[in-house]
């Protein structure tokens, strides 16, 4: 989502303020806002949650799995924000076009859309020791 919201900024700078813009600003402002008020863990992903279809719920498991730092990595080859399991899902990610490496994994927004694609396939059970939805 912060690529989305720079974009959003690039349009706002270059072709002027278009309620399009706008609403999307606000919508991407609100959702990090609403979060942050619940008290919910990693606000600032919330936005990119609701954008991907994710439940709210996978604040914890982000905090919980990488303590919100897109950069961690885990003793068993666990990658980014929601520690993708690579040895089981990397293949498949690669064929839906979501992530080819390991190092993919590590951008924010690529490692939500992993996320999804993992959710889609087996919902919370992924995350069964950290899911608290």
């Amino acid at each position: 989502m912060r690529r989305l919201v720079a974009l959003a900024a690039v349009g706002l700078l270059t072709a002027g303020c278009t309620p399009d813009v706008e609403r999307l600003v606000a919508w991407v402002q609100e959702q990090e806002a609403t979060a942050s008020e619940e008290g919910l863990p990693c606000p600032i992903y919330a936005d990119d949650l609701a954008w991907r279809g994710l439940p709210e719920a996978m604040l914890f498991v982000i905090e919980r799995e990488s303590r919100c730092q897109p950069g961690a990595i885990g003793p068993t080859d666990d990658w980014g924000l929601t520690q993708i399991h690579a040895p089981v899902w990397l293949a498949d990610l690669c064929s839906a076009g979501v992530a080819c490496s390991r190092w993919d994994l590590l951008d924010p927004g690529t490692n939500l859309d992993a996320a999804a694609f993992v959710y889609a396939a087996q919902g919370p059970a992924a995350w069964s020791a950290t899911w608290s939805g």
